[in-house]
């Protein structure tokens, strides 16, 4: 009787000891993520524990690995403290693959989820301006500081300008000097000539077009008449009689500048 009893006893503990483990799981699948090229080390993109269970070891303790990522030299991601995401986001475009292991020490289970990096072109607001210039008033610089019309949701600074297309250089060229100024220089003609910038952040471009009108330039012209003047013979040299530029205008040069002669 007492050989049955521990027989009884020792056939309980050997059960008990063989009591299946049972796997984790998630309790969501793991979500899809997105990100603008170009954004470097994203930090606790997921708490990963959120997404997964166990009925033998809190969440919070099981472990959590990535399995694979099909696409490293976009995005690449890694688990931080063994419960976080983090992904260091590359310049380009596309997506990657990440499969994330958890485990309960004995047993794991897998889930997969996308990474996609996107990038949105730079845009000008508002558009830029036309101008009006004088024909042959040659080089004008800085009529244009570029930067104060486009705009980028990546790339605040470091976007950069080029002149796609003049339609008309006889009329007036430019250029974009290296602090992104817009500089012209004006002909002797007359016309229009229609420019395109486009600005660039490395990835994807955008372009904007305007009107450079060149009008003819026109005489300079009095205000008020000179006075007659009297003098008494032999008084000699009679100094600043008139200060010419109070008496004559110019619609492209201010009056002090011009120049005068007899």
């Amino acid at each position: 009787m007492i050989i049955a009893v521990v027989s009884l006893f020792s056939f309980t503990g050997f059960a008990l000891a063989l009591e299946d483990n049972t796997l984790p799981y998630f309790t969501e699948p793991l979500p899809d993520l997105q990100f603008n090229t170009g954004s470097g080390v994203v930090e606790n993109v997921l708490y990963l524990p959120a997404y997964a269970a166990d009925n033998e070891t809190p969440s919070d303790q099981l472990h959590y690995v990535i399995a694979s990522e099909s696409n490293k030299t976009l995005v690449n991601c890694d688990v931080d403290l063994q419960q976080y995401l983090d992904c260091n986001v590359k310049n380009g475009e596309g997506q990657s693959k990440v499969t994330i292991f958890v485990s309960d020490g004995v047993n794991s289970v897998n889930d997969s989820f996308l990474v996609f990096v996107t990038n949105s072109p730079p845009f000008f607001i508002p558009p830029l301006p036309d101008l009006n210039l004088t024909q042959g008033t040659g080089f004008e610089d800085n009529l244009v500081y570029l930067p104060d019309y486009a705009f980028d949701n990546e790339t605040p600074n470091g976007l950069a300008y080029s002149i796609l297309e003049e339609t008309n250089r006889n009329i007036v060229d430019c250029n974009i000097d290296g602090l992104n100024y817009l500089d012209c220089t004006v002909k002797d003609n007359m016309g229009y000539s229609r420019i395109t910038i486009s600005v660039s952040d490395g990835v994807t471009s955008t372009n904007d077009t305007f009107f450079v009108f060149v009008n003819e330039s026109t005489p300079p012209y009095f205000i008020q008449f000179l006075p007659d003047q009297n003098f008494v013979e032999t008084t000699g040299l009679h100094d600043n009689l008139f200060y010419l530029p109070e008496y004559l205008a110019d619609n492209e040069t201010p009056s002090d500048e011009l120049a005068y002669s007899v």
